[in-house]
Order: C-alpha cells, then structure tokens, then sequence
C-alpha cells in the first residue's frame, strides 16, 4: 500500500460516518457541499477525518510506517537514513501528509493531487 492507496481508503471510510448535523448525507458529503457553496468547511468535520487518519496510522506496523513516511516530503529527504528518527515522529509526518492529500481530494474533486 502506498500514500495514496491509504489515504483513499480514509476517504472511503469517512463516507460512512453520518454526518453529525445531518444523517441523511456522510461526513464527506458535508464538506465538500460546504466547500462548494462557501468555498470553507467546518472544522469539526475536519477533526472527524483527522481522528480517522490517527487511527490507521496508529495500526501500522514499524516497517509499513518507515515505508509509507519515506513516501512524504521529509521522508524523500532522508530516504536512506531514517533509522535516527523515532516512530511519533514518522506517525505525525504522516498524519499531516494525509491530512494534506484528503484535503487536496475535497477542494480538487475525485482525483488526488499529489
């Protein structure tokens, strides 16, 4: 699995959760009509997908962790030495590189940006 791999299944998983204000339509729905109509979202939806994200990064396994965060923008800046770095500190380069790539997905459309 790679970064985008996983952050499109957060995505599939965040449009399984009702939306707090509205349980007729997901969270992902949600924002991205907010987006479309105010060109901004709320941000308790934002921290519904940031818990996801902490989530799966929490279940990783230390290899798959190393792997997915040399895929990051730190992480290609030490492709071959990050053995000096500690795992928190890999976990939150990752959370915050899919943060940015789901959020790219909302304000983009259906593809990813990378």
């Amino acid at each position: 699995m790679d970064l985008p791999q996983l952050a499109e299944k957060i995505i599939c998983d965040v449009k399984k959760i009702p939306c707090p204000d509205d349980k007729r339509v997901d969270v992902w729905t949600a924002i991205t009509l907010q987006i479309s109509s105010k060109d901004r979202c709320d941000w308790a939806y934002v921290s519904i997908i940031e818990e996801l994200i902490n989530k799966y990064v929490s279940k990783l396994k230390e290899n798959t962790l190393r792997t997915l965060w040399k895929e990051t923008e730190t992480g290609m800046q030490y492709q071959d030495d990050d053995e000096g770095f500690l795992s928190d500190s890999l976990r939150y380069d990752l959370e915050m590189e899919l943060l940015a790539l789901i959020t790219n997905r909302m304000w983009e459309g259906n593809t990813l940006v990378f």
